[in-house]
């Protein structure tokens, strides 16, 4: 079941990326990758317009601990997420 989960969210976060026929063969970014694959692991994928720039910190501290994510692969996930966002965010300690 995870497997087919992670599969699903792996292809929508692809989808997403997709700008049009003529970048069609773009591929994720590595952060992209780590995102989908670290976070839908365990739950569906957030969209991190949807929070508050307090409330997006509270839950990334929360799942940096939870998740046991190395500081690279944390920094990586957390400069996606603050791109989908679209705002510049205050770093989480």
């Amino acid at each position: 079941m995870r497997f087919f989960l992670l599969s699903f969210f792996a292809a929508v976060v692809w989808s997403s990326c997709q700008t049009g026929a003529t970048n069609s063969s773009r591929q994720p970014l590595p952060a992209e990758k780590l995102y989908v694959l670290k976070c839908a692991k365990c739950h569906e994928l957030y969209d991190p317009k949807n929070y508050s720039d307090t409330d997006w910190n509270f839950w990334m501290t929360k799942m940096r601990k939870k998740s046991k994510l190395k500081p690279e692969e944390f920094d990586l996930i957390l400069s996606h997420t603050e791109m989908l966002r679209g705002a510049q965010t205050t770093p989480v300690q």
